[in-house]
């Protein structure tokens, strides 16, 4: 099934990549729900991670295929200290790959 994000309830910023474009969705009307990464190429839409994801704090490396950015499970344990905080995750966009799995 296709993505089609709602404009009346989300938000959606793109970052490009070598890979696709990346974009970010965040609910608008309800901050506490969780957001969504997706990677979009021409071969389609592709979920990566669900979670609050702040689009500001999306950087890119050089090369165009790592993504390094915070997130948490949602915005409830985004609290910068103690259980469920708020972590540092890159994503490989180029290999689908994400680094934080062994």
């Amino acid at each position: 099934m296709p993505f089609f994000p709602n404009p009346a309830k989300h938000r959606v910023d793109v970052v490009p990549t070598r890979a696709g474009l990346v974009m970010i969705t965040q609910c608008a009307v309800n901050a506490a729900e969780a957001g969504t990464l997706f990677l979009a190429t021409a071969a389609g839409v592709e979920r990566l991670l669900d979670g609050w994801i702040p689009a500001d704090t999306i950087g890119v490396s050089p090369d165009g295929c790592r993504l390094a950015f915070a997130y948490a499970v949602n915005v409830r344990s985004a609290a910068p200290v103690g259980a469920g905080r708020r972590t540092a995750k890159v994503i490989d966009s180029c290999r689908r790959e994400r680094a934080d799995r062994p």
